[in-house]
């Protein structure tokens, strides 16, 4: 979309000055309506820091009304957002949806009393999860470290506002479309101890 209406501005379809105001996300489909794209949240942060308001993809609208204080418009078609800039028309505004109202659903329930035995490592669990510290688990292969590790984002409290937005961008990334019922729970990732860098963060050749 926003390659589209650069070439619309170029060509005088529409006012240039008017896109000083506004940026633009969402990927253009041949038929001209938008679809929804990767990343929303953090586009829609760095649009407000920038004092500009945002128009995108209908698809993302829910995901987009996570950031509060954001003005954000949403459209279904090139059309709609074309008519919208030569003021024919109005676009929606996304709704903010109040972070506590969203559905909370966990994927997973844990805790620690299915496991057996372990009390120590148990003990250093719960203590790192008051104190907020950091722990590292040690043994050979089969001994519970995994298991008891995954256990510790369920004996944490509840995200705050600010740790569930800053977690759901990092999910927008990889997401079109957020899962409301369980984007306020702390994530868990468990990824294969001969994972390499690249395997963990991305990344690619150098040129």
């Amino acid at each position: 979309m926003p390659i589209a209406i650069g070439i619309l501005a170029a060509s005088g379809q529409i006012d240039s000055d008017l896109l000083t105001q506004f940026e633009f996300l969402g990927e253009l489909a041949l038929t001209g309506h938008l679809r929804g794209v990767h990343g929303t949240i953090p586009a829609v942060i760095s649009a407000d820091k920038a004092k500009r308001q945002m128009i995108l993809a209908k698809q993302n609208a829910n995901e987009a009304s996570l950031v509060s204080n954001a003005t954000t418009y949403f459209a279904g078609s090139l059309l709609e957002v074309v008519n919208m800039l030569n003021k024919r028309d109005k676009l929606p505004i996304c709704q903010h949806i109040s972070q506590h109202s969203a559905e909370i659903r966990p994927l997973v329930s844990r805790d620690l009393t299915d496991i057996i035995g372990q009390q120590h490592a148990k003990r250093a669990l719960m203590i790192a999860a008051a104190g907020q510290h950091n722990l590292l688990f040690l043994g050979p292969p089969g001994t519970g470290k995994t298991m008891l590790a995954s256990r510790l984002a369920d004996l944490l409290p509840e995200m705050t506002d600010e740790e569930a937005i800053e977690t759901a961008s990092v999910t927008s990334l990889v997401q079109n479309e957020l899962n409301f019922q369980n984007w306020k729970q702390r994530p868990f990732r468990s990824p294969h101890h001969s994972a390499s860098m690249v395997a963990l963060v991305g990344g690619g050749c150098e040129n």
